[in-house]
């Protein structure tokens, strides 16, 4: 890849972690310095953070909830991880991740 992107589809498959090797590479090498490639992958991010709500909402059973709230209560005092699965998954605002992400107790 010299430059920008050839298909228009790398900019998903980037947010979706698939790009590989030394197409990811150059991707990653280009984006930052391009502002129009850049809004490309903001989008693409965008396009993929709503595939959650294309699911059917399922409720965790009871056993799911539980071990969660075991895991978080086990962690150590202050201990908070963030990290994603892969550098270049997608990256979902609290606006649109935060009501997915609640549990009630």
């Amino acid at each position: 890849m010299n430059g920008h992107p050839t298909r228009p589809e790398d900019f998903d498959l980037y947010a979706l972690g698939v790009l590989e090797g030394e197409e990811k590479a150059a991707f990653e090498a280009h984006v930052p310095s391009c502002a129009a490639c850049a809004e490309k992958l903001a989008e693409a991010r965008g396009r993929i953070a709503l595939l959650a709500f294309s699911a059917p909402r399922v409720a965790p059973s009871g056993a799911v909830k539980e071990r969660l709230m075991r895991q978080i209560h086990s962690a150590p005092a202050g201990a908070v991880s963030a990290r994603r699965a892969s550098p270049n998954a997608p990256r979902v605002s609290s606006a649109v991740g935060g009501p997915l992400l609640c549990l009630s107790r």
